[in-house]
C-alpha cells in the first residue's frame, strides 16, 4: 500500500509525546482512516478482493491502535468502544 494520508496522521499520533496534542492527532488520523475506508469500500478495485481485504484490515488495525493509545494515555473508558475504534461492533457504521 502507497504512503498515504492517513498512514502519515496515524504516525504522527503514534510517537506524538505532548499529551495536549495528542487528542487532536488521534481524532484527525481517526477521521483520516475512516475516509479512507469509505474510500476503499466505493473502490474496490480489480485484484479480485485480496487487495481490499488486506488495506481494509491495516486500516481496521490502526484505529484499534489508536482506541488503545486513548485508553493507555487518557485512561478512558473501553465500555462501547468496539473494534472498529468507536462505539460500535459493526464496521458498517464506521462507514457512513
Amino acid at each position: 500500500m502507497a504512503n498515504t494520508l492517513w498512514e502519515e496522521l496515524y504516525a504522527a499520533a503514534m510517537v506524538e509525546l505532548d499529551l495536549a496534542k495528542l487528542p487532536g492527532r488521534i481524532e484527525k488520523a481517526q477521521i483520516a482512516i475512516r475516509r479512507a475506508l469509505q474510500e476503499l469500500r466505493g473502490n474496490p478495485g480489480s485484484d479480485g478482493g485480496a487487495g481490499v481485504w488486506e488495506q481494509t484490515q491495516a486500516l481496521i488495525d490502526a484505529l484499534r491502535n489508536l482506541r488503545t493509545l486513548q485508553n493507555v494515555e487518557f485512561k478512558t473508558s473501553a465500555a462501547g468502544a468496539g473494534p472498529w475504534g468507536c462505539g460500535s461492533d459493526d464496521p458498517e457504521e464506521v462507514m457512513p
